[in-house]
């Protein structure tokens, strides 16, 4: 790029030597001017000294003789060529021509110092002789009369002493010139050294700023001029900071935006090159690395179902959505859109990434669940309709058959009421809409449940040995009392009806740390070990149970799993097949 310092000393000096032209010019033109002045005023004087000697009735009288000798007579005292010429133009005498020569001289009648004397009385001309060859001043007035024109006199000048003067006067010229050439370079320089050095104390501020981050201000000017150039620039330092900082504020929140989704995205050019991205975009398709900008998208993904939308939607422009298992036991949803650049209306594709893995897990519960309950209450309900048909075919004549098939049909019912009881317990539970949980004194509740179930624990032939340690006495937990009652009447029904016949139930309780931890163990049919990480699940129930203890819905441990998330504490089971389980619950206890 051309420098402007240097075009600008280039252009001065060009401007200085315009000048000295121009001015040269002008000298030269007046100053030869005044040096044909003064020779016209020195002939003029000699012409008419000499208009003192001629007989101008000679002229008149074409006295050719008379006339020479007075031509030759004035060239001894001027030393000038002199010719007499009529008023027709003819040459009547020459001091350079013979007498007998003269008919061959040209008719001098149109030369222009002779037409110059007719019009003003004097005419001055610089030529080259036609008739000796040699460059020659010529000056010619009239000869008059009674104030008749009847000739001219002419003199003619070697042009030796006008160029003489011409040279020395260029050579004047050329001298005066070349001084102020040097001088004006000298102080052009000068000047162009200055410019530029004020220049450069606006400019290293400003060529500053690339290394700062903040605008650094230009200082104060002593000129004028320099001052509010520099006012402007810092004016406008100022703006483009505020719009930085604001460029850079929104980048930062559209930045944070884009890393707070927890979708991944990236976006890509026309051709599927890579523009930007957020970490959960590398997260999600479980990248190694951080991407390259501009780098294209086959350079590192490497799913072959994606590449090939990706490339049809570059191909035919159409959007994609998909759901598809991705590496492992990953499942991600991802969406293919089109992104518009405005400026060259051109545009690229966004590609967005969901993990999907937990959503297809709940839909895959989803499905399990409606597929359960659906069993659920197709068992008893077509146990229900088989009764009623039979019933209702004629077998009501027996009151023995008919009370064992009623009684059949409340069971199944009973059991419906059941499981709808515990999907509706189950619900709230797992939507959070049981009471506020609140500072609750756990050793009275526990002795509660105890007694309530006492009785049932007998009816059912079995015994019960119930353990709280002293030390639960004053022990809070946070809970609500009914929450904890599901927890552990439901405990207590299970380890009731899974136990074996004159079994025996053991509750325990005891303060460990910082945690309560709530026992139940039964000498029942047990769990097997390939079973156990299973048993909380919805609906599910271990094989032999299935036929052993139809009545149950299969939602209890699933409800005491959710309840005790809900009191921030553990489950687990510790079983043995044929000899019995034991179900603990660990509760954090309140200071």
């Amino acid at each position: 790029m051309k420098k402007f310092s240097r075009k600008t000393f280039i252009f001065a000096i060009i401007s200085v030597i315009i000048a000295l032209l121009v001015m040269d010019l002008y000298i030269w033109t007046h100053t030869r001017d005044f040096i044909l002045s003064n020779l016209r005023q020195d002939l003029s004087r000699k012409v008419s000294l000499a208009r003192q000697l001629i007989d101008v009735s000679a002229v008149e009288r074409e006295d050719r003789q008379n006339l020479k000798e007075f031509a030759d007579e004035i060239k001894k005292l001027t030393e000038y060529r002199t010719t007499i010429i009529n008023k027709q133009g003819e040459v009547l005498a020459d001091s350079e021509v013979p007498i007998e020569e003269l008919n061959l001289v040209e008719n001098h009648l149109l030369r222009s110092e002779v037409q110059q004397a007719l019009r003003t009385g004097s005419g001055l001309d610089v030529r080259t002789s036609a008739t000796i060859d040699r460059k020659l001043i010529y000056y010619c007035e009239p000869l008059r009369i009674n104030g008749r024109i009847v000739g001219f006199i002419r003199f003619a000048v070697f042009s030796q002493e006008y160029r003489e003067r011409t040279a020395y006067l260029r050579s004047i010229i050329i001298q005066v010139n070349l001084i102020l050439f040097i001088f004006a370079l000298i102080a052009v320089f000068i000047y162009w050294k200055w410019f530029k050095r004020q220049l450069m104390r606006i400019q290293t501020p400003v060529m500053s700023q690339r290394d700062h981050d903040a605008f650094i201000s230009i200082p104060e000017h002593k000129y004028e001029e320099f001052d509010l150039l520099r006012g402007e620039l810092n004016a406008l330092g100022e703006k483009l900071e505020h719009q930085k900082d604001q460029l850079r504020m929104q980048r930062d929140q559209m930045s944070n935006i884009l890393h707070s989704l927890s979708e991944g995205v990236a976006a890509f050019g026309p051709e599927g090159y890579l523009l930007f991205y957020n970490k959960n975009f590398i997260r999600i398709l479980q990248l190694q690395q951080d991407l390259a900008e501009n780098s294209p998208y086959y350079d590192w993904i490497h799913f072959p179902p994606l590449i090939q939308d990706i490339e049809k939607y570059l191909r035919d422009g159409q959007e994609v959505k998909k759901r598809t298992k991705y590496y492992k036991e990953t499942v991600i949803e991802y969406q293919i859109l089109p992104l518009h650049f405005w400026e060259d209306n051109t545009s690229g594709f966004i590609l967005t990434v969901q993990d999907a893995t937990h959503l297809q897990q709940l839909e895959t519960i989803r499905q399990d669940f409606v597929a359960n309950v659906s069993h659920e209450f197709k068992t008893p309900l077509t146990s229900i309709r088989g009764y009623a048909e039979t019933l209702l075919a004629g077998m009501d004549d027996n009151p023995e058959i008919r009370e064992k098939f009623l009684k059949k049909i409340m069971n199944r019912t009973k059991h419906l009421e059941n499981l709808v009881v515990d999907l509706l317990q189950l619900s709230r539970i797992e939507r959070k809409e049981t009471a506020e949980l609140k500072k609750l004194e756990l050793k009275p509740v526990l002795l509660d449940i105890m007694e309530e179930f006492k009785p049932i624990v007998q009816t059912s032939n079995l015994t019960l040995k119930v353990d709280i340690d002293e030390k639960l006495t004053d022990v809070y937990i946070y809970a609500n009392k009914n929450l904890l009652h599901t927890v552990i009447s439901n405990l207590m029904t299970n380890a009731i009806q899974y136990n074996g016949e004159n079994g025996e139930i053991r509750f325990r309780a005891r303060k460990t740390n910082k945690t309560i931890r709530l026992e139940v163990e039964d000498t029942g049919i047990g769990i097997p070990e390939n079973q156990l990480n299973r048993i909380f699940e919805r609906f599910y129930r271990i094989e032999n149970a299935r036929t052993a203890y139809p009545e149950g819905s299969g939602l209890g441990l699933s409800i005491i799993r959710h309840a005790v998330s809900l009191l921030n504490g553990q489950i687990g089971v510790d079983s043995k097949l044929g000899e019995g389980s034991t179900f603990w619950v660990e509760i954090p206890t309140v200071s």
